[in-house]
This record gives structure tokens, sequence and C-alpha cells, in this order.
């Protein structure tokens, strides 16, 4: 699951960690949005 990932790769509770399949154009999308978004907030900071 996402907690194990997290784990595994030592990523902080500060990045999302997210479930998509890569096939579905709209999670894919989901995806990428949530990332950009992260990326902009974490800038922000």
């Amino acid at each position: 699951g996402p907690e194990e990932v997290r784990e595994a790769l030592q990523i902080g509770p500060e990045a999302p960690i997210i479930t998509t399949d890569a096939r579905n154009r709209g999670e894919a999308k989901s995806a990428l949005i949530t990332l950009v978004e992260h990326a902009l907030l974490a800038r922000l900071r």
C-alpha cells in the first residue's frame, strides 16, 4: 500500500503518495494535477 511505498522510499509525510492506473486517462490526469499542485505549494513555502 501507499504507506509501505512511503517507508521503502523513505518519503516524508508531506509528500503525497497516490495510487493510479496510468492506462486510465482520467486517473493519469488527476495524478499529474496532484503532482503539479504539490510542487507549486512547496515552492511557495
